[in-house]
């Protein structure tokens, strides 16, 4: 029986990519003619609009629509589309189902089609982000063989498991996320030594500083001040910033002009700017020195110095930035190596591990590792035992009161230490704090700290004894799988009273899927759909002078023999035009 087929999911804060493997070699599937698709979702009148569309809708509707969605991966919180609220996982989960729809079309399958997956989280992402990120593929209908960290997908994909006694650091500085892991490969086995990172620091931080430096610059040219950009103008700001940026990794300068930018007391202002690298590196400089010193973390960890590297590889957008090159060399004595087609590496690698997975003729053990400690809340005695639980007092009502109070001296309880491998699995014994007790609160944590509140908490579980000893002693394990989710299990030793937990963020999660008659949307079809009908709206509803009224109508004609002809590159002309011309009318 042939198996489902198996996907390779990056799933990014930007873009996101998917890939599959023929002949051998991973191979990117296009979603509507491009390798990368942007992850925004957009919900119109019409139904939800996934990608590049979805981005450029951010202009006229940002209300309605939902960019870096990654970043909200695992919080319990609701994201507002206009009048509907929807989950972290729900929105992801819609970019999942295009990225599935895409690759089952190119392999020429029905949509019903059981699909597999291999995919990508950051190596820093915690068991709530990654336990949101496998329910959101659940949610698009595809079945998660493995969650692997992106930076070891880069490595598989550059051909580590190849190599014989070679150790590199992989430095994978994306959309919204930066990790860095230190990879060693020696025979097929490829062992992750040590891996950091921080995901809250990505390309999108670079680009919302350039687009608050602009608005300053603009205020000033034109003599204005003490004015805050409005939702539209931050998203408009930030798609410059993006353009800017991405065209200083090759000129030294760019001449910014975005006319009727801003209007105030029915004035309408431009925005003219020449902006130079130099100003850019300068804007962007301590976040960029804020990379390499996770860098030179990971590399400590590692129990390695810098020069026992053989190379540092470059992955992700942001790394085509110049000055990453440069801070990197200066502070490491390394010449980076950027990876070929660095925005489809890490899912490149997914792929290689679905193959690894699948047995198909890759000799290779991967090796990787928690990014974090894990362990439980404790008391702290003088001795500084790390044998007491928080435990619930005999005294409810004491107890009750004081339920918000973080207890004295309560302190972190390692049981799986940063840098395991994975899979792991680890127990520990504690005691009771009170004679006869017939409850344990056990509080999870991850993190580094040596009191509990300097952690993250991710969960708690109840471990209830009916029939309590005077003493007792609980045995606590954890258990870490391949995809890095975390099984708890607590047992009173005498009365073999058990509770298990897995903590994978499924917080009053309501699965949301599409309907199954309700078509997919095509970006011609939204383009169509919204832009021409805003278009035409504004042609016959509002008063609008003469010559804007001719232009609207010239580029609604043009608009409409490109969508005829199928002509995508001057479609995607026309329709940036045309958004620019609507967003001006609009504000107007």
């Amino acid at each position: 029986m042939t198996p489902a087929p198996l996907l390779g999911i990056d799933l990014g804060t930007t873009n996101s990519v998917v890939s599959i493997l023929e002949n051998n070699t991973p191979l990117t599937i296009p979603v509507d003619g491009e390798k990368l698709l942007p992850s925004a979702v957009c919900l119109t009148d019409e139904g939800f609009i996934v990608g590049k569309t979805a981005r450029n809708m951010a202009l006229l509707e940002p209300e309605r629509t939902v960019l870096s969605v990654k970043r909200k991966m695992g919080q319990n919180i609701q994201l507002k589309m206009g009048e509907r609220s929807m989950r972290p996982e729900e929105v992801s989960s819609l970019i999942l189902q295009k990225l599935k729809t895409a690759a089952l079309d190119y392999l020429q399958l029905p949509h019903n089609t059981a699909v597999r997956t291999v995919i990508t989280v950051p190596a820093y992402f915690t068991e709530e982000q990654r336990g949101a990120t496998k329910q959101a593929a659940e949610m698009a209908g595809l079945r998660t063989e493995r969650i692997i960290n992106e930076p070891t997908a880069a490595a598989l994909s550059y051909g580590m498991s190849q190599m014989n006694e070679a150790t590199y650091a992989v430095y994978d500085f994306g959309g919204g996320t930066f990790d860095v892991s230190v990879i060693e490969s020696n025979d097929g086995l490829v062992e992750v030594l040590a891996t950091t990172g921080n995901n809250h620091l990505g390309g999108d931080d670079l680009d919302n500083l350039l687009a608050n430096y602009l608005w300053e610059k603009f205020l000033a040219a034109n003599t204005l001040s003490n004015i805050k950009p409005g939702r539209k103008e931050m998203a408009r700001l930030n798609r410059i910033a993006e353009q800017a940026k991405i065209k200083l990794s090759d000129a030294t300068e760019v001449n910014i002009q975005e006319s009727f930018f801003f209007k105030l007391n029915n004035i309408n202002y431009h925005l003219e700017y020449t902006l130079s690298r130099q100003e850019f590196e300068n804007l962007t400089r301590e976040k960029i020195r804020e990379t390499i010193e996770h860098l030179q973390k990971a590399v400590e960890e590692a129990k390695l110095k810098m020069d026992q590297l053989d190379g540092i590889l470059l992955v992700g957008g942001s790394s085509r930035i110049p000055l990453v090159s440069k801070l990197i060399s200066e502070n490491t004595g390394i010449e980076p190596t950027l990876v070929n087609s660095p925005d489809e590496a890490v899912s490149h690698g997914a792929t290689v591990q679905g193959a690894i997975i699948d047995d198909l003729d890759i000799e290779t053990i991967l090796v990787d590792i928690t990014p974090h400690s894990l362990g439980v809340s404790a008391l702290d005695e003088i001795s500084l035992r790390e044998k007491f639980f928080n435990a619930m007092a005999e005294d409810k009502k004491e107890n009750k009161k004081k339920k918000n109070e973080e207890p004295p001296n309560l302190k972190a309880a390692m049981i799986i230490p940063k840098n395991t491998p994975i899979p792991a699995s680890r127990t520990k014994l504690f005691h009771n704090v009170v004679p006869y007790q017939k409850e344990y609160n056990i509080d999870i944590y991850q993190g580094e700290g040596k009191r509990f509140a300097e952690n993250r908490c991710i969960g708690e579980i109840v471990l209830k004894v009916p029939k309590p000893n005077e003493e007792a002693t609980v045995e606590v394990t954890f258990t870490l799988d391949l995809n890095g989710l975390l099984k708890v299990t607590a047992t009173e030793t005498t009365t073999k009273q058990m509770v298990n937990a897995t903590f994978k963020s499924s917080r009053g999660i309501k699965v949301f899927k599409a309907k199954s008659n309700q078509p997919a949307i095509l970006p011609s079809e939204v383009t169509q759909n919204t832009l021409l009908k805003r278009a035409q709206d504004l042609l016959e509803n509002e008063k609008i002078e003469s010559e804007d009224a001719e232009d609207l109508n010239k580029l609604i004609s043009q608009l409409k023999k490109a969508l005829n002809n199928s002509d995508k590159t001057e479609i995607e002309n026309i329709e940036a035009e045309l958004l620019d011309l609507l967003y001006y009318l609009e504000e107007n």
